[in-house]
């Protein structure tokens, strides 16, 4: 039976409530993607709608969601508004997000049916540090990144925000400067194992698709080749590619970029081939 869920609400980091959207198409082929956007993203961001209806209509199940600290809320769900969110979100809070989505998805699936998580950017990182938790059958990473550390200011820089408790990041299409409270790195000195993505990736046991742009100016290709080398599996670079695919926000057209329906064209392969 066919179920569609659109702006369900979850309950996922410190309790916090968000929206997701679910769809399990009528001949469902048994496989469900769960679809983490990055930072500074959400659900409806661009052309991520584009992607779910491709999935869709190849028999896929296909759930996206907002993290619960990514600035949007369920009223206002394209737009920052809720800047106090945007400033105490941190990584292991976006993870926790995740797992609950995991635990969403899987009540609607049998045990059968194969879960992939597919993570955009920062989001491809987390999704990585998801891999080896119970009821995941398969990770992909767009244009992810391999470092949470590497993140971070260092040196006087650090100690600057450590002394005033935010710095500010500037968000270019809406123009907005975005706080970011120095939370975010002290509960990252507090999980260091469990965010180390380095880590994560050599103990990984399921299978791993990795895919990103060669000219991807916001998460580097060699972080790619640094995820490639730590899980052993190669890494399918797209050709003209940028870190969004050629996705933009807002959507511009009525069909995937060609950029990104090359990269879903190769999870569409992966998940496929799932045992």
């Amino acid at each position: 039976m066919a179920i569609e869920i659109q702006n369900g609400i979850y309950s996922g980091a410190l309790g916090k409530k968000h929206t997701y959207d679910l769809i399990i198409p009528e001949r469902f082929n048994g496989r469900m993607i769960l679809f983490m956007h990055g930072f500074m993203g959400f659900k409806d961001w661009g052309c991520w709608g584009l992607m779910m209806d491709y999935f869709i209509s190849r028999g896929f199940g296909f759930c996206r969601f907002n993290i619960t600290h990514n600035g949007t809320t369920p009223e206002f769900p394209t737009q920052f508004v809720d800047l106090e969110s945007f400033g105490n979100d941190t990584y292991k809070r976006e993870l926790d997000d995740l797992l609950a989505l995991v635990k969403v998805c899987r009540k609607e699936l049998e045990d059968k049916d194969r879960l992939l998580i597919v993570g955009h950017s920062r989001g491809g990182g987390v999704a990585l540090l998801s891999a080896n938790m119970r009821g995941v059958d398969g990770v992909v990473s767009l244009a992810g990144i391999s470092s949470i550390e590497n993140r971070f200011p260092v040196g006087e820089a650090l100690e600057k925000w450590r002394m005033s408790g935010v710095r500010y990041v500037h968000n270019s299409r809406t123009q907005q400067d975005l706080p970011q409270y120095f939370v975010q790195y002290e509960e990252f000195i507090e999980n260091r194992q469990r965010l180390d993505i380095r880590k994560a990736c050599q103990e990984i046991k399921i299978p791993v698709l990795l895919i990103h742009g060669d000219r991807d100016a916001s998460v580097d290709l060699a972080e790619g080749r640094q995820l490639s080398a730590w899980t052993g599996q190669k890494l399918q670079v797209i050709h003209g590619a940028e870190h969004t695919f050629g996705a933009a926000h807002p959507c511009k057209g009525g069909e995937l970029p060609v950029a990104l329906r090359e990269a879903c064209a190769l999870v569409e392969k992966f998940a496929l081939e799932l045992d």
